[in-house]
């Protein structure tokens, strides 16, 4: 702009007609904007082969923690039939229409009945069980004593034809009075003693098959713990007279006995306790212990004072005749008690459980030729009407 476009009417010595003449001769220049970094080639080549390379490893972890899992079944269950490794199925979930508020609000309130009517039907599906191996022990029993009286008296029919030939035969001295009379105190001697045989080996068939199962104990020990009255006295039923707690990954003993817990209990105050998953396992050899692996939130175990868990913890009940006779205590490593969407195959892949197969499997457990596994997960709890 040239001088003379702009006329000052108060002249030119005025200060703010300066000002206004130096702006319109030096107008503003706008800022450009900052440039954008591109990326370079070699480096988008480099995080895309990263990130597959850490895909491929996860894969390849889940695989390798499944046939280890596999590999500890097939040497517990392997004794006279072979076990299929088991296979990774993915699990796809049905896309549900989400749930106003209240319709959750109504779905929390029911959450409890589910739980009970979850553990109603554990509990109907062991009576049956043991009702069923009641009955096929009843029929054996039976078939065995019709066995054994139709051969007692085919020995007596044979002993009987003896004896009269021998009468016939034989001479009529004391002396063979004598032998007559040992003879029959000798059998005697062992008509009773194997009667006591058979009694106690029908005692020993009949341990621990009619006592509850694993989950209900670990249900009540769970339940009562939380009570308010007679909680140590009700705690201390579910309690074997050789209880003692270990460390899951350590084994080193942290309660050494019924009293050593029951002080612990006395010190300490209660809380609510709640498992969120449970694996039930047992055997089908009647005579062995059955097991139930809890899964627990953080603060939420059925222990106090040194054996409180601010974490996640999993906890393994060893029950043997409706009573708790061991546990072992250990860190939830995979967050299993925190992850509503855990499958049954990423249950049974993950490292607690394996830890904890591997105590049940040992001298004293698990036998018999099949194991079988329930699994519970108490966030995904299907409801009715």
């Amino acid at each position: 702009m040239a001088d003379d476009d702009y006329k000052n009417p108060w002249g030119d010595k005025d200060e703010l007609g300066k000002i206004v003449k130096r702006a319109l001769n030096n107008p503003m220049v706008p800022k450009k904007a900052p440039e954008e970094k591109k990326e370079d080639p070699k480096d988008i080549v480099a995080r895309k082969a990263a990130e597959k390379a850490a895909s491929i490893a996860r894969g390849e972890i889940a695989a390798k923690k499944a046939a280890k899992a596999a590999k500890m079944l097939a040497a517990a269950e392997g004794r006279e039939e072979t076990v299929e490794p088991i296979k990774v199925v993915p699990v796809v979930e049905e896309t549900k229409p989400e749930k106003s508020g209240d319709d959750k609000d109504s779905g929390k309130e029911k959450s409890g009945r589910d739980r009970d009517r979850d553990r109603d039907r554990n509990r109907d599906r062991g009576k049956r069980d043991r009702r069923d191996r009641s009955r096929e022990r009843d029929r054996g029993r039976r078939d065995r004593s019709r066995e054994r009286d139709r051969d007692r008296r085919n020995r007596d029919r044979d002993r009987r034809d003896r004896d009269r030939g021998r009468r016939r035969s034989r001479s009529r001295s004391p002396r063979h009075r004598r032998d007559r009379s040992r003879s029959r105190e000798r059998r005697r001697r062992s008509r009773s003693q194997s009667s006591e045989d058979e009694d106690a080996e029908e005692e020993e068939e009949e341990d621990n098959s009619m006592f509850p199962s694993a989950a209900m104990v670990a249900d009540r020990f769970v339940e009562v713990f939380g009570m308010s009255k007679r909680r140590i006295e009700n705690i201390m039923e579910c309690v074997g007279e050789e209880m003692v707690v270990t460390d899951l990954v350590n084994e080193e003993t942290m309660v050494s006995s019924p009293k050593e817990l029951e002080a612990l209990l006395k010190e300490n105050d209660s809380h609510k306790a709640e498992a969120a998953k449970r694996i039930f396992i047992e055997s089908n050899r009647p005579t062995d212990p059955n097991y139930s692996l809890d899964f627990y939130s953080a603060s939420k175990a059925p222990f106090s004072g040194k054996l409180f868990q601010k974490d996640c913890c999993v906890v393994l009940y060893k029950v043997k005749k409706g009573k708790i006779i061991q546990a072992w205590m250990g860190p939830d490593t995979d967050k299993i008690a925190d992850d509503a969407s855990t499958t049954e195959e990423q249950a049974y892949a993950s490292k607690p459980f394996l830890q904890a197969l591997d105590k049940m499997i040992r001298p004293g457990g698990l036998g018999g030729t099949k194991i079988t596994k329930i699994y519970n997960n108490y966030a995904k709890i299907e409801t009715w009407g």
